[in-house]
């Protein structure tokens, strides 16, 4: 009889690069819906107008991500300077958001 030996313990992870940068993508997966609220508050603050400013700086964010991430949304490695930009154009938006409603 062979014993069956699941090496599963034995695999180099290739997928994660550490918790630090798995919280980084889960925060940036958290954040980029959020970012699309500058489409509607675009379009709060102009109408028709301003709904498409803000979603074509949405878009514009969304490039600007990829090119700086190697054509990747979710790249293994977040760089810190895309990421705290990120989250400071993201609190913006948040605080804009509140400051209308």
């Amino acid at each position: 009889m062979s014993s069956i030996v699941c090496g599963v313990n034995d695999v180099e992870n290739t997928v994660s690069a550490g918790t630090g940068s798995d919280i980084r993508v889960m925060t940036v997966a958290f954040v980029m819906p959020m970012m699309a609220l500058a489409a509607i508050v675009g379009f709060v603050w102009g109408s028709w107008i301003g709904g498409i400013i803000g979603a074509a700086l949405w878009v514009g964010w969304l490039v600007w991500w990829r090119s700086k991430h190697k054509g990747k949304f979710f790249p293994r490695d977040v760089q810190t300077g895309p990421f705290v930009i990120t989250l400071i154009i993201a609190a913006i938006v948040f605080f804009v958001t509140l400051g209308i409603s």
